[in-house]
């Protein structure tokens, strides 16, 4: 018969806290927050044909999400004026994505062959920036496309020849 599954998994963590402190000379007000979440999710499907090929199919999706804040003043008690400031603020995204597409054709008991295409997608992106200035802000996204063909030939039941040729484009 067929196969299939399909998975997800997510979560999502936040912490945060605030200092409100009154010192002899100074007094430090700071917030720290994080937020940090992952998602994927996955799908697998095999189709088993009647002469004994089958062909799958397999797509998966991942992230990675953060984002970092931190907010500090300092204020001296004597001139009521604001010594130091600090505001930062963090966000960075790992994303992936992938699909892919075979089949494996039976030619004998102990040789098949495989045709496949598969799709990869990368994302990167980076922010960081203090007082809404942008430090730094890079997005990338690279991509992999790829073709290729398998010959498996089994020689004794616990070693197999497996030639094969890929191509892969990367941009």
């Amino acid at each position: 018969g067929d196969l299939f599954y399909l998975s997800a998994l997510g979560a999502h963590d936040r912490f945060y806290y605030n200092i409100q402190q009154k010192r002899e000379f100074v007094q430090v007000a700071q917030e720290t927050r994080e937020d940090n979440g992952q998602w994927g999710g996955a799908g697998y499907y095999l189709k088993n044909w009647k002469n004994g090929n089958y062909s799958r199919i397999k797509i998966n999706y991942s992230a990675l999400l953060s984002e970092y804040a931190l907010n500090r003043r300092l204020e001296a008690n004597r001139f009521n004026r604001e010594l130091m400031l600090l505001d930062d603020l963090a966000h960075n995204e790992v994303e992936e994505a992938s699909a892919s597409l075979s089949t494996e054709f039976r030619l004998t008991d102990k040789h098949s062959l495989e045709v496949g295409v598969e799709t990869l997608r990368n994302n990167l992106a980076i922010d960081e920036d203090t007082f809404d200035v942008a430090l730094t802000r890079l997005e990338q996204t690279g991509w992999v496309q790829t073709l290729y063909v398998k010959d498996q030939i089994a020689l004794s039941p616990v070693f197999k020849l497996i030639p094969g040729i890929r191509l892969n484009y990367v941009s």
